[in-house]
């Protein structure tokens, strides 16, 4: 999966739960202060729709975006589209990397 697909489809679910315009989503605009997500609910509900999205496991982005647990709003608030499509990109080639190719006995 290319970064243009990632960062597609991470706008595709911002664009769905926060009914934001795709033209409001850059880079670099922030989840919250710029998006207007709440710093509870709904970036819980964005981690959950986003590790569904990517076919991520539970709690994944919570590993990989550690700011969002118990942080302080401030700490949140500097969460942009780019810290979430990095992470994304991240967790998804160290998957690529652990996979075995299949072998028949």
């Amino acid at each position: 999966m290319t970064r243009r697909e990632i960062r597609d489809r991470v706008c595709k679910v911002l664009m769905d739960r926060l009914q934001v315009n795709r033209e409001q989503i850059t880079p670099h605009v922030t989840l919250t202060r710029d998006l207007g997500a709440d710093a509870g609910m709904d970036i819980d509900d964005l981690r959950f729709y986003l590790e569904s999205e990517f076919h991520l496991l539970p709690g994944t982005l919570r590993k990989l975006l550690p700011h969002f647990e118990g942080a302080p709003p401030q700490t949140v608030q500097q969460v942009t589209v780019r810290t979430v499509c990095n992470a994304i990109a991240r967790e998804l080639q160290a998957q690529l990397q652990c996979e075995e190719p299949f072998t028949t006995a």
